[in-house]
């Protein structure tokens, strides 16, 4: 776990990588020595006025987010708010910790899912992540038992998102077809055990988070 540690002078900031958390244990030194020292060999500065200093880890960061998604337009977009990151130089990237990585932190296009976002200090001092949901659904499925799109179900709920959420399917008649379990792998196409023909579906969503929401899907067979 790498440490930083911010020192504030009369001159400005420094920003110091520790690899272990003697962030006192540092400050004491600097002032036993009458001067600041860089983690990089042989570079010091003068002795300077300090103001104080503050030291943290960046794997323990508390970002705050937020998410819209159930667009209209379909443009999913997740905002990373960087006010209780803390000082530091910051870039961001999304399910990819080698990035690509952006200085924005607002992504937009996102697809249904959980998605990661990753954090990095441009100092080199760590990589925090969190786990974002963006609710959604696909428009269609195939349940051919080839592996791909087998079944359907809502995106961006597993069991530490919105688990007790409830979906409800229902056919064009307004008969309900299946209570499906969030969590599960998704609704197969059948109905008591028997497989349901090719056309629309309807379903509807009482998320966790106290949103509704409610559409349709097609049920698409090969020939």
């Amino acid at each position: 776990m790498k440490y930083i540690l911010i020192i504030w002078l009369s001159t400005g900031s420094i920003t110091v990588p520790l690899e272990q958390g003697n962030c006192d244990f540092y400050m004491q030194e600097l002032e036993d020595q009458g001067r600041i020292t860089y983690n990089t060999p042989n570079t010091y500065l003068d002795s300077v006025p300090l103001w104080g200093y503050h030291c943290t880890t960046l794997e323990q960061l508390d970002a705050e987010f937020t998410v819209e998604d159930l667009t209209s337009d379909n443009n999913n977009t997740i905002t990373i708010d960087p006010t209780n990151l803390g000082i530091g130089d910051y870039e961001y990237a999304i399910d990819d910790p080698s990035g690509p990585y952006q200085n924005e932190p607002f992504f937009e296009g996102v697809r249904p899912g959980i998605h990661t976002i990753y954090i990095r200090d441009k100092n080199d001092c760590g990589i925090a992540q969190i786990d974002v949901s963006v609710i959604g659904y696909k428009k269609f499925f195939t349940p051919n038992g080839d592996g791909i799109h087998d079944t359907w179900r809502i995106l961006g709920i597993r069991q530490d998102f919105q688990p007790n959420s409830k979906v409800y399917i229902f056919n064009r008649y307004g008969k309900l077809l299946k209570d499906l379990d969030p969590v599960s792998v998704g609704w197969d196409g059948t109905f008591i055990g028997r497989p349901m023909p090719q056309t629309d579906y309807w379903f509807r969503v009482f998320l966790e988070d106290g949103r509704e929401f409610k559409g349709h899907f097609s049920l698409v067979r090969g020939k």
